[in-house]
């Protein structure tokens, strides 16, 4: 009889403490944004906080994580003001509304964010003086994060005669250059085909501020904002 009291004590300790060891494991997973670095519950992946949870730094964060960062919808407390909406890699990226107080009032902001600052009412996540300068240009960022831009030059011309004449485009990329840091870009490959010529870069920092030149003398300035795998393409008459 004794046992069994024993083991009822021990079980219901038990059924009291797992829920508090459960929480306090959820310390060991790792929280990349400096300003959130300090106590961290919710849930985890592979180390990382990952999924729903909540982080306290200099900054509080309530909402979803992905692999150690705010990804999703959530909400973060700078202080005086604070911001509800979409994140992406840490950043303000998507719709959202910021709260602050300006002259003793409470006022707020909605619309759209990118690279974590405010664009307006629509969706912006890039800027550039492309368009007018080629015969067509289309620049997308993939849905997803990523850190990659794959710079194509294709000819808008494609029969038969043309090709036999000209084996490639005739204008290539000479350089491309990041404006404030040329360390934030690397070159990894390029490619050349009967119609196109493609330069892949890697990007280590978002946004970004990008020149293209080009071996005829032209150039084009393209301004990234989105953490994204980006894929330009400009296309030229030959």
């Amino acid at each position: 009889m004794k046992n069994c009291k024993f083991f009822t004590v021990l079980f219901l300790q038990c059924i009291v403490c797992f829920p508090l060891a459960a929480q306090d494991s959820t310390s060991s997973c790792k929280v990349d944004m400096p300003e959130l670095i300090g106590a961290y519950k919710g849930e985890c992946k592979k180390g990382y906080a990952h999924g729903k949870g909540e982080a306290t730094g200099v900054y509080h964060y309530t909402g979803e994580f992905k692999y150690g960062l705010p990804n999703g919808k959530g909400r973060m407390d700078y202080g005086n003001t604070w911001y509800e909406g979409a994140f992406q890699d840490g950043k303000k990226e998507g719709k959202g509304e910021l709260h602050y107080t300006a002259d003793g009032k409470d006022s707020v902001i909605k619309g759209y964010w990118s690279g974590d600052e405010y664009r307006g009412k629509n969706y912006v996540t890039y800027k550039t003086d492309a368009v007018p300068k080629f015969d067509r240009v289309d620049i997308n960022p993939s849905a997803g994060s990523g850190h990659r831009i794959t710079i194509e030059i294709s000819t808008t011309s494609s029969s038969e005669e043309s090709v036999r004449l000209n084996p490639r485009p005739s204008v290539n990329l000479s350089d491309l250059i990041a404006m404030k840091q040329a360390s934030l870009i690397r070159y990894i490959s390029n490619t050349e085909s009967p119609l196109k010529y493609t330069w892949t870069f890697e990007i280590r920092e978002f946004p970004i501020q990008l020149r293209a030149q080009l071996t005829n003398g032209q150039y084009f300035n393209l301004e990234l904002y989105k953490s994204a795998d980006w894929n330009v393409k400009i296309y030229l008459n030959r």
